[in-house]
């Protein structure tokens, strides 16, 4: 996302960032294994579909991204 490029993500890696992450908006979340294979086909053969995801990712997550804490976030970790 950060680097303008389209993501497939599991509904596990979306925990957290519901308010931030829309499902065929921003990002791609896969329920399962054949739906991330379907997303990623998706991405790949669809280039408009790819850049749209991709853009609208750079504009709605990237100014959040700038104010996360990642020191404190991996501190909840360790």
């Amino acid at each position: 996302m950060q680097m303008g490029r389209p993501s497939v993500i599991t509904k596990f890696a979306a925990k957290g960032f519901e308010t931030l992450l829309r499902d065929e908006k921003n990002t791609l979340i896969a329920q399962n294994d054949a739906d991330f294979a379907q997303k990623l086909q998706k991405l790949l053969e669809n280039h408009d579909i790819s850049a749209q995801i991709a853009q609208n990712a750079q504009k709605d997550i990237q100014p959040h991204l700038q104010s996360i804490s990642y020191t404190a976030m991996l501190s909840d970790f360790l």
